[in-house]
């Protein structure tokens, strides 16, 4: 499955333990289901306030028979203390196992792993965690979206594009999946439909930072681009 792919090629390169998240990149926790205990919400709190000892309480609770939810609280410690790599390892070995068992909790995790892995950069396996993903849950926009994001960090724009409008089959993109598709379509010199999505994501987010570098972008290109009100 993806796991064993991914470790295979964690075991080839270095760690990242010194890229962070930002805190809009921070992922959700595993779906309420799977997580009710008492145990996961306290491990949760405590990766809040010291991911190492979270870690540690985490670990300790995998050694005692804990269940997924365990496994996904070392997940999050690893996250917040900058282990990428091991973070979206342990997302993933958890979406692999819930496939067959829920495909909801495992579209989630998916898109969890994918996500991680567009941080660290890793393009090419953010794109293998999306795709499995959308083998379960072909609606699921979040991961059509993490798709159009690793194809435009793979420089594969028309692909990424079609990823996008797709998405938006499903739900609204929002300020990121606008901007996202804006970038797509500027590297088409499709100008006048990357304008359009640019104005979206500022009207949706005025302050977003990547929408209005592409802005500044278009401008230079000749397009004549006002704010939205």
């Amino acid at each position: 499955m993806l796991t064993a792919l991914f470790f295979s090629m964690f075991l080839m390169t270095d760690p990242s333990p010194d890229v962070k998240i930002t805190e809009t990149n921070t992922l959700p926790a595993l779906p309420a289901q799977n997580t009710s205990t008492e145990a996961y919400q306290q491990c949760l709190a405590r990766v809040d306030e010291d991911p190492a000892a979270a870690k540690e309480f985490a670990l300790n609770w995998t050694l005692v028979g804990g269940d997924a939810a365990a496994t996904h609280c070392v997940a999050m410690a690893d996250l917040a203390l900058g282990n990428l790599r091991f973070s979206a390892g342990r997302v993933l070995q958890l979406a692999d196992e819930e496939r067959q068992k829920d495909t909801i909790v495992a579209a989630s995790l998916y898109h969890q792993g994918a996500e991680i892995l567009l941080a660290i950069p890793d393009a090419t396996m953010a794109l293998e965690a999306a795709n499995a993903g959308l083998e379960i849950a072909p609606t699921d926009m979040a991961l059509h979206v993490s798709l159009g994001h690793a194809l435009i960090d793979l420089q594969r724009w028309a692909e990424a594009e079609a990823a996008l409008v797709t998405a938006m089959e499903f739900g609204r993109l929002d300020a990121t999946g606008r901007t996202l598709r804006a970038r797509a379509r500027i590297e088409q010199d499709r100008l006048e439909l990357a304008a359009y999505d640019v104005v979206a994501a500022l009207r949706l987010d005025p302050h977003f930072v990547d929408a209005l570098v592409l802005r500044g972008e278009l401008i230079q290109r000749g397009m004549i681009i006002d704010m939205p009100n």
